[in-house]
């Protein structure tokens, strides 16, 4: 008869160690995947610490899902937006036992959207193609895109980007925020320059338009030329504010970002059991 097989049970470690070239200066999450935090010790003793919609599988490398359920719902045309709704699994928990839902993937989209945030953070929640996220329900998140998003753009980025905790980040973002107070003037002034520039633009257009259609040895070509230049000096006036006020923008902008960088994250591992010895 053929011996029996027997299978023993696999051993696991009680913890794990890895040894560093160099400090580790653990930062928050808003640095950690910003360039602020961009640090390859941090990385290394920080990786998988917050969760996201869609992963590739660890063994296979397959796009499957981690926090959702399923799959995502096919692209909807909205009045403004291009919209799809992730649900999610019922019963998820952060690692303090509170409830993981739908509120804390928004909050999440909507805080690296509103700070503009670099690096992974833009690579997953792009301003240029994510307008805002929505919770639905607890287990029901909708996204809006501002254009129709590519297999990169969506499989490989926003479902694909880190979720926090709303519930222990919220209050403490309401504090760097209020480096955004003067953002919506700023971005007001900035669309109005940019209205000004479209007319210039459009005024331009009708002069040259107009200066083609005259005799060239009219004695009319002289003025249309003077013309012209003025509208030029006036185009470039308003190009010359557009500048100031995005720079303006940017470094509100980078100031809230700082005081972002700079939020306390102690408190956000229930039991954290990451310990650092320095040798």
């Amino acid at each position: 008869a053929a011996a029996a097989t027997v299978i023993l049970p696999v051993a696991r470690a009680g913890e794990i160690r890895f040894a560093l070239i160099g400090e580790v200066e653990l930062t928050n999450v808003w640095a950690y995947f910003d360039e602020a935090g961009a640090d390859y010790n941090n990385r290394a003793a920080q990786a998988g610490s917050w969760p996201s919609l869609y992963r590739l599988s660890p063994l296979s490398g397959d796009f499957e899902s981690f926090l959702a359920e399923g799959t995502f719902s096919p692209f909807e045309s909205a009045p403004a937006n291009i919209t799809s709704t992730v649900s999610l699994r019922s019963g998820l928990t952060w690692s303090d036992g509170s409830p993981l839902t739908a509120e804390d993937v928004a909050f999440t989209v909507n805080t690296a959207l509103e700070f503009q945030l670099g690096l992974d953070w833009g690579a997953a929640y792009s301003t240029d193609l994510l307008d805002h996220a929505e919770a639905i329900d607890p287990r029901t998140v909708r996204v809006y895109f501002k254009s129709q998003p590519s297999v990169a753009d969506w499989q490989y980025g926003a479902l694909q980007g880190p979720i926090v905790n709303a519930a222990f980040w919220q209050n403490r973002v309401d504090s760097a925020r209020a480096q955004l107070l003067s953002r919506p003037a700023v971005e007001k002034d900035l669309l109005n320059l940019k209205v000004e520039a479209d007319r210039l633009q459009r005024e331009m257009a009708d002069l040259r338009a107009q200066l083609a259609s005259l005799d060239p040895a009219s004695k009319e070509v002289e003025k249309q030329q003077i013309a012209i230049a003025k509208k030029q000096e006036d185009i470039n006036s308003v190009t010359a504010r557009t500048e100031r006020k995005l720079d303006e923008l940017e470094a509100v902008l980078a100031a809230a970002r700082q005081a972002l960088y700079g939020l306390s994250a102690r408190g956000e591992w229930h039991g954290e059991n990451l310990h650092i010895d320095r040798d």
